[in-house]
């Protein structure tokens, strides 16, 4: 089509001219200010050219211009997760409000008015529940910069982000110490004050966890590899169910858990609860009901008179034992709760099998048929001695009315006779196949205590204390004292404690030349079989010490490098005459490497007096080798200029107090405490061109 009014043909070319102007203008119009290092160290942003880069052209707007090379941000909005994605919609796509540009190279974009926009007045403040992640517990005591590691960089490395980009499972930060064998979430399970606090929310739609379940640890109930592992849990719609008999074994008859079960019409194993509530810490609490048709399965109906019998009165809660204290009774047993003049005495034991008839006459109790040979039978067999006792001296009447004491009756020697040895000998026999009659027949004959077994006395075996060494060539009385008056047993031959007081090991005759540095609780208490003295020292003599010596376990101080190539004097010298304890082997100066080396660096490093050479001089070989990150153990931090500059030429030897060291601190950080300031030459410059 053409145009036939020639003013239309100058209407369309000062059009055109207007637009160039314009666009010539845009062009050449200086920039408001200098980027933000993040944005101009990027080659497409840094051109006077690019503005259309970041403030968009003309088919895209400015904040689609930020999101095509922030997508993250876009996609969080997208996805309403994250900060920008709970708040506004056009606000969070509007950047500029809260993220401002060009005010030079230093300017963070991310600052505390950003998140004033964002609705959250102080940064360290922000609550976590907005973005979707509820922080509690532990959490809520760590500094932001231990999750942020960002959030005070100055200038954001390439590809981070200073508090977005966090992933808000726990393994990220915490190792999984179930190596990715639960399906379950931490958080199903744990809290975050401790992990070793674990809770389950739901675990009463299936069982309880109250009265004797509140205590039990997951894993008695949910082991590995069965199905109901705690591996196992999310991994199926549903776990199999399972009945009480599944974990507990009945101590119940078949015969009277099959007929309980039958009287409420459901299957054996899951009868228990007719009885046993998730209330009771035991199955033999006290508030257990059992109906009479219940009781009637247990071969024993109550019927009368037995209906009237309170339920003590035949399970007495004195029995610990369920057998004992429901020994299956039947209706004609009538013996062991009827006019039993021994009050039960008889009703466990050996005798617990056997009539009234065993020991009395059909027609009178009295004289009883018991003879000393049929004592045999009980736990107790007559020799010695005893067979010269009057059968009162053990059986006898405790109070007026109470029936003799039969059951029961002291029958070990201990119960009857005093302990001479004041129950020295206990432990030890603790650990001994002794005689049922007592612990005294283990070294005494029941014809007196001065007879003692062929054998003679096992000193190592009775007093855990073998005589070896020097030990062996000492007489009994340097140790056990002979009393010229026995005492009240009759006892002449004196204890170690008479001589040395309280027993503690070696030290109970020998003093500790350490001073007690060895039993500190960082020390070993057990070196094999020994301790005390004899985890170094033998039996023989003092002065043989132990080839097995470990420095690092005894003191603490690890001979590695080149301390493990000096010599024992070397730190240890050797006395000329012995101290007050014997000792002639000097203590150590000192285990910091300033009791032993001299200081290069004249007190530059001091810290509160002293000067830890281990911060930088780790190896034990060499004091050359040198463990030092400038970036990371300095205030100053070394760019790429000044990482190619060597170490002396910053830090130079230098004479002070008639000493040469070379300077480590203090040093100047600012650029004209090493450079002359370039200032003075632009200007002079200038004045010239003018």
């Amino acid at each position: 089509m053409r145009f036939k009014n020639p003013s239309l043909w100058i209407a369309a070319f000062s059009a055109s001219a207007v637009v160039g102007f314009v666009l010539s203008d845009i062009g050449q119009r200086p920039s408001p200010g200098p980027l933000a290092e993040v944005h101009g160290r990027e080659d497409d942003l840094a051109g006077k050219s690019d503005c259309s880069e970041c403030h968009g052209g003309w088919r895209e707007t400015m904040s689609e211009a930020c999101l095509a090379c922030h997508e993250d941000v876009g996609r969080d909005v997208e996805q309403r997760s994250g900060l920008h994605g709970v708040i506004d919609r056009e606000k969070a796509l509007e950047c500029g409000p809260c993220h401002s540009e060009h005010h030079g190279a230093a300017f963070q974009m991310v600052n505390e008015q950003s998140f004033a926009a964002a609705g959250v007045p102080a940064v360290d403040q922000f609550d976590h529940d907005r973005i979707g992640w509820t922080m509690d517990g532990r959490h809520l005591e760590i500094a932001c910069q231990e999750c942020h590691v960002h959030v005070d960089a100055a200038v954001l490395p390439r590809g981070t982000r200073r508090f977005m980009g966090l992933d808000l499972e726990c393994s990220r930060c915490h190792e999984d110490p179930h190596n990715g064998r639960m399906a379950l979430a931490c958080v199903d399970c744990h809290g975050q004050r401790d992990f070793k606090a674990v809770f389950f929310a739901d675990h009463g739609r299936h069982l309880p966890l109250i009265g004797g379940h509140g205590d039990v640890g997951c894993r008695a109930c949910h082991a590995p590899n069965e199905p109901h592992a705690l591996e196992a849990l999310g991994r199926q719609a549903e776990p199999p169910p399972r009945d009480c008999a599944d974990c507990h074994e009945s101590p119940h008859s078949r015969d009277f858990v099959q007929g309980v079960a039958a009287l409420a019409a459901r299957p054996p194993a899951a009868s228990c609860g007719d009885c046993h509530r998730p209330e009771h810490h035991t199955f033999v609490s006290g508030d257990i009901e059992v109906t009479r048709e219940q009781h009637a399965r247990s071969s024993m109906p109550l019927d009368p008179p037995h209906d009237r019998a309170a339920c003590d009165a035949c399970h007495s809660d004195r029995f610990d034992d369920f057998a004992a204290r429901y020994p299956g009774r039947t209706a004609g047993d009538c013996g062991r709760c009827h006019a039993d003049v021994h009050a039960g005495q008889f009703d466990v034991g050996p005798f617990a099998v056997r009539r009234c008839t065993e020991c009395h006459d059909l027609m009178q109790f009295d004289p009883h048929t018991y003879t000393r040979e049929r004592h045999a039978l009980s736990d107790f067999k007559l020799t010695g001695a005893h067979l010269e006792t009057g059968c009162d001296q053990c059986h006898r009447i405790p109070d007026e009315g109470s029936p003799r004491s039969f059951h029961g009756t002291p029958f070990r020697c201990e119960q009857c006779h005093g302990d001479a040895h004041g129950g020295f000998f206990d432990p030890f026999l603790r650990k001994e196949s002794v005689p049922r009659q007592g612990s005294c027949a283990a070294c005494h004959l029941t014809t007196k205590f001065s007879a003692l077994p062929r054998r003679g006395f096992d000193h190592a075996r009775w007093t855990d204390y073998p005589l070896l060494g020097a030990h062996a060539q000492a007489e009994c009385a340097s140790c056990h004292p002979h009393s010229r008056q026995p005492d009240r047993f009759g006892r002449t031959f004196g204890r170690v404690a008479q001589r040395f007081g309280k027993l503690d090991g070696c030290a109970t005759c020998h003093p500790d030349v350490h001073r007690g540095v060895f039993d500190g609780a960082d020390r070993p208490r057990r070196v094999g079989s020994r301790t005390g003295c004899a985890r170094c020292h033998d039996e023989t003599s003092f002065r043989t010490v132990s080839t097995e010596f470990d420095h690092g376990v005894w003191t603490g101080y690890v001979l590695d490098g080149a301390h493990g190539r000096v010599g024992c004097a070397g730190c240890h010298p050797t006395r000329r005459q012995p101290d007050e304890s014997g000792r002639t082997f000097s203590r150590a100066k000192g285990t910091a490497c300033a009791d032993c080396h001299e200081d290069p660096h004249a007190g530059q490093f001091l810290r509160e007096g002293q000067t830890d050479c281990r911060r930088c001089h780790r190896s034990a070989t060499g004091f050359s080798d040198l463990y030092f990150k400038h970036n990371v153990h300095s205030r100053y931090r070394l760019d790429v200029t000044h990482a190619s500059v060597a170490c002396s030429g910053c830090h130079r030897t230098v004479r002070e107090g008639g000493l040469d060291f070379v300077r480590y601190r203090p040093l100047g950080m600012e650029c004209a405490d090493c450079h002359a300031s370039p200032q003075d030459a632009l200007r002079r410059r200038k004045e010239k061109h003018e």
